[in-house]
């Protein structure tokens, strides 16, 4: 009954548990997610492991009031993650990271970086 529950929000991201991931869980990349340094990408757009500057207005992001602005890792995917504007920033885990995650929809600005030379 919880599967049939749980599919019914095509976007609701699901981590599996795993006694050996630090607190972190591993996204599409392999690798740990940071929270709010792991942004979840198109990976047809965006190659995981790109480092990205995300800039962000009328953020309600613990520690900020206005905006968001900060560096990121590409690191994971989503269903709902198509095109090149459209990311997702990691939140975190617990129940005030999902509450904020799911009230952070913002129009976002995003950079890859790419060292010089």
């Amino acid at each position: 009954e919880a599967q049939a529950v749980m599919a019914l929000n095509p976007r609701y991201i699901f981590f599996r548990l795993d006694p050996d991931d630090d607190g972190h869980p591993a996204g599409a990349a392999g690798l740990p997610l940071i929270e709010r340094r792991a942004v979840a990408v198109d990976p047809s757009q965006w190659r995981y492991g790109d480092l990205v500057w995300l800039e962000a207005d009328g953020g309600n992001l613990r520690g900020a009031t206005t905006s968001y602005r900060g560096l990121a890792m590409a690191l994971d995917t989503g269903s709902a993650i198509r095109g090149p504007v459209r990311a997702d920033l990691y939140m975190g885990r617990g129940d005030a990271a999902g509450a904020e995650a799911g009230t952070v929809r913002h129009p976002l600005h995003m950079w890859r970086l790419i060292p010089k030379g």
